[in-house]
């Protein structure tokens, strides 16, 4: 009864850990008094911010990286494109790469521009073969790069689709984005999908609709939207099993707000604040590093005195455990040996290969320390680097969680 009593406190504190933590803390300005339709991507574990439009109207061509382990800015190289106004950002295989975008006179370019982090520098590569455009969206499968939809200049929107292979420096052009046309949309990829959605389109309107491309039948399909209010400049990040979305401009307000999406069920969680002194925002800038989501910049209001130059990160790890106080167990999970010096074995008999199961690992205090797909009906996982003490296993399917204490020595 006493072990009982001890396990079940045990998990109260990890989920009262996991509801004290602060998921959202402001980080080191931008140099800068404020920009927005900036670039960004992030490249082993720092991120790259340059471009976009200042206080004053003028197209910017700087270019910073951010190191999250200092949280220090440092100028790199000036981008060596032509465009710079809502231009397209990726990275594929330790580079990044930069594409399309406006000048000061707001005219359109589709050039297309690699950079190197270890050498810090600008390579062209070949050139867009489609209409020149800014605010294009843009999502990697594999060593390749989707880029489509966006503005020529204003409206008509476009909606071609194009594919960039890195490995042989060559465009194609595929079907349409079956939506419909519009401009400063957002994409991500997922588990070998990629995914566009929202945006402002030809009627004036902004949009709250997300599809999901297949490549290898070379399809989209429509899926659940977007809630809340429908927008443009979206931001979007990946983090284990779901994707974030949040802020954004419906024409008529600034958002601050962030969703869930489950793409393993295609359903979204209520919406996730964000704090006080995170202001309303779009067209922004958001990438990933050291399992932290990254956002800034952008425009609060609408004039140009609105422009931002923070950055804040954000810990999903927050969200991970707030739902497990009301766990029902509706699997059959077997973690041994427990208590472990070395490594546990995870027995898991209700596997199979559609039930996008993961395990993750947290310490006491509820902070994520490693975690990874389930592949098998066993999974041997060390944690002989880890300090003796107390650690909480969760394991998630599609549709269920267990968790379970497990004890180092």
């Amino acid at each position: 009864m006493k072990k009982r009593l001890l396990i079940l406190l045990c998990i109260l504190a990890f989920n009262i850990a996991m509801f004290a933590q602060i998921p959202w803390v402001q980080k080191a300005s931008m140099n800068d008094p404020g920009r927005y339709v900036a670039s960004c991507f992030s490249i082993n574990g720092k991120g790259y911010v340059g471009l976009g439009q200042n206080v004053s109207g003028t197209k910017l061509y700087d270019f910073w990286e951010y190191d999250p382990t200092t949280n220090t800015w440092t100028s790199k190289g000036n981008y060596q494109g032509a465009g710079s106004y809502a231009a397209t950002a990726f990275t594929i295989n330790g580079k990044g790469y930069i594409c399309l975008g406006a000048d000061n006179s707001f005219v359109c370019h589709n050039d297309l521009w690699e950079y190197t982090p270890s050498t810090n520098s600008w390579l062209q590569k070949s050139s867009f073969p489609g209409t020149a455009r800014y605010g294009a969206s843009c999502f990697v499968l594999g060593d390749t790069a989707f880029i489509g939809t966006g503005s020529p200049g204003g409206p008509s929107y476009l909606t071609d689709m194009w594919m960039y292979v890195t490995s042989t420096d060559t465009w194609t052009q595929l079907q349409d984005f079956p939506g419909g046309a519009r401009n400063h949309g957002t994409a991500f990829s997922f588990m070998n999908n990629g995914y566009l959605g929202t945006g402002l389109n030809d009627s004036g309107s902004a949009t709250n609709d997300i599809w999901k491309y297949n490549r290898a039948t070379n399809t989209w399909t429509n899926i659940t939207n977007l809630p809340g209010p429908a927008r443009m400049g979206v931001l979007s990040a990946v983090y284990q099993n779901r994707i974030y979305f949040g802020t954004g401009n419906d024409l008529s307000n600034r958002y601050n707000d962030f969703y869930e999406y489950f793409p393993a069920t295609n359903t979204w969680s209520a919406s996730i604040s964000s704090v006080s002194a995170f202001t309303v925002r779009y067209a922004g800038i958001c990438f990933s590093a050291n399992n932290l989501i990254y956002v800034g910049t952008g425009s609060s209001i609408s004039s140009t005195a609105g422009y931002l130059p923070d950055l804040w990160s954000f810990d999903p790890t927050y969200h991970d455990g707030i739902n497990d106080l009301n766990i029902s167990i509706k699997f059959d999970l077997n973690v041994y040996p427990n208590p472990t010096n070395d490594q546990i074995t995870i027995n898991f008999p209700d596997y199979t290969a559609k039930s996008n199961s993961q395990y993750s690992i947290y310490s006491i205090d509820g902070k994520l320390l490693t975690g990874q797909p389930i592949t098998a009906i066993s999974t041997d996982v060390s944690i002989l680097d880890y300090p003796a003490g107390v650690y909480f296993i969760k394991v998630t399917n599609n549709t269920s969680v267990v968790v379970e204490k497990i004890v180092k020595e």
